[in-house]
């Protein structure tokens, strides 16, 4: 249960030694201290008027009371409105409200002191203003519930009708110690219920929009989640009590990268990713970010119809990226093709030089088949087979499959990792071919002595460094274009081939060069599209 944060035990304690004796109330047992103390149900949820209820129904017994009545402040108003009213103050309309500074509880509001009133007639200030006396009832108290932050926050009011006999001053020093404790209690528990019912419009509103949301408490338990997590994971949360157990029965595509993001999100970092449910046709972002309080928050967002929408774009761009294709390799074609004629035209007009043109021929055709063969690789659509990865485990291994290269031209290569490298879902053989491009043509840029550095930075960034002679702007703008290349032997297909590897990925590849101070590409894998 929910109990108030602060030294009540003490204060309460101190209440009953002071109070035990007295002949107008009833000795507050230390479990009825602590009853009023809890503020919230096991689950965590707050019912103010059934705790105003608890409230009345207490005070009812302790004082030998015949009526007791609640008001509450409206908001930030000087209004109080009846909150709770039961025996002879229940009489008192619904609707019934208090204003500070006027009538009897409205006057010990303003001043937030307590006051015992047996006759309006013989109280100077109440004649002057007119109250009169309730014949019914024969004495009353009337309590302020004030607190040092929030000020007057209620009122409490108990009556005796006139049969049961007078309050005395110890009654209203009884109740003024009970009515700080309760003005505490009160806050708390008003505050709890409006945190409550916005967390309930918040959690609603999500819903509305189909997406799947849990919050996640420090020992893995669920503290709340929207029906759509039940939806999206195929199993229900409210069935467990804790994420652990909960993770196994999750739709299969889930499990493993959901578990790694958690295990990021406990060591206070966020990671997000992509889950691609290929059963149902479906695409989804996570994100698992940490709480401040020690607990963690998990987001789930169907991306179905943006991915739809986005492979409508990437159709339309690749049409495009077809018809610059189709320029380009006409315009390579055309060499290979002029070479063929001219061979096929020297054998018709002496068929004796068949032989040594016959060799011209051949190899102008293999040259079209490579060139038709890596026309094929680059258009047709990459099939990608995820697997949890690290990047900087890829960056070793090419140095030490292409080590010998780096040593002719005395070049190193350095890897540098963050300590909490993230691990990524991605297709490690896709990713190896990237690397490797980047790697190689940072290579070819470099000079004896130079370093070439791969680093890995904790958010998934991954930046290939050369320490070359750079590029200009204008070649930097058309890197990604196919068949364009610097190099005297390139197809021009590379790096085209790695922006179309990364964006498969859902992630993003830059390029930064500067003339005479080398080239960065960045590949950026926590991207707001990062697989």
């Amino acid at each position: 249960m929910l109990k108030i944060v602060i030294p009540a035990t003490l204060k309460f304690r101190q209440f009953y030694a002071e109070n035990k004796h007295m002949n107008g109330i009833r000795p507050v047992r230390e479990h009825d201290i602590y009853e009023l103390m809890d503020i919230a149900h096991p689950d965590g949820t707050v019912d103010l008027d059934e705790y105003l209820q608890r409230v009345v129904t207490k005070s009812l017994e302790w004082f030998d009371a015949s009526g007791i009545s609640i008001f509450v402040r409206d908001g930030g108003t000087d209004v109080f409105r009846l909150a709770k009213a039961d025996g002879l103050l229940s009489k008192v309309p619904k609707d019934a409200t208090i204003h500070e500074g006027e009538g009897i509880a409205g006057l010990a509001i303003a001043e937030q002191t307590a006051r015992l009133l047996k006759d309006p007639r013989t109280e100077q200030d109440l004649i002057e203003k007119g109250i009169k006396k309730n014949e019914a009832i024969g004495s009353s108290l009337i309590v302020p519930l004030a607190t040092r932050n929030a000020g007057c926050i209620g009122v409490l009011n108990v009556a005796r009708s006139v049969e049961t006999g007078d309050f005395q001053e110890t009654d209203l020093e009884a109740a003024e110690a009970l009515g700080r404790q309760l003005a505490l209690a009160v806050s708390n528990a008003r505050s709890f219920s409006q945190m409550a019912t916005k967390t309930q419009h918040v959690m609603r509103a999500i819903d509305q929009v189909g997406f799947g949301l849990m919050l996640i408490g420090q020992e893995g338990e669920f503290i709340d989640f929207t029906s759509e997590c039940s939806t999206i994971l195929q199993s229900r949360p409210r069935e467990h009590l804790t994420v652990n157990t909960y993770l196994p029965t999750i739709s299969p595509p889930f499990q493993r990268p959901l578990k790694l993001g958690l295990e990021r999100a406990q060591k206070g970092l966020n990671y997000r990713f992509r889950v691609q449910d290929d059963t149902r046709g479906t695409s989804y972002a996570v994100v698992t970010s940490p709480l401040a309080n020690g607990g963690l928050v998990v987001a789930i967002h169907d991306i179905t119809d943006h991915e739809k929408a986005r492979e409508a774009y990437d159709r339309i761009r690749r049409l495009a990226e077809i018809g610059q294709m189709t320029a380009s390799i006409a315009h390579e074609l055309r060499n290979p093709l002029a070479g063929i004629r001219s061979a096929a035209t020297m054998i018709l007009e002496d068929p004796l030089l068949a032989t040594e043109f016959a060799e011209i021929i051949d190899r102008e055709a293999i040259k079209l088949n490579q060139l038709c063969g890596t026309f094929l690789e680059f258009a047709k659509p990459i099939s990608l087979e995820y697997e949890p990865i690290k990047i900087s485990d890829i960056a070793r291994n090419l140095g030490v499959t292409h080590a010998s290269e780096f040593e002719k031209q005395h070049v190193r290569l350095e890897v540098k990792s963050s300590g909490d490298e993230p691990v990524l879902f991605a297709d490690p053989l896709r990713i190896e071919q990237v690397m490797r491009n980047l790697i190689l043509n940072a290579l070819e840029a470099s000079t004896s002595g130079q370093t070439v550095t791969v680093e890995i930075d904790s958010y998934g960034v991954v930046k290939i460094q050369d320490q070359g002679i750079g590029m200009e702007p204008h070649v930097v703008d058309r890197l990604f274009t196919p068949f364009f290349t610097t190099k005297p032997s390139g197809t021009g297909l590379g790096l085209s081939m790695c922006q179309k590897i990364m964006e498969a990925h859902k992630s993003k590849i830059s390029v930064a060069s500067t003339p005479g101070q080398g080239t960065t590409v960045e590949l950026n894998f926590n991207s707001k599209n990062a697989a």
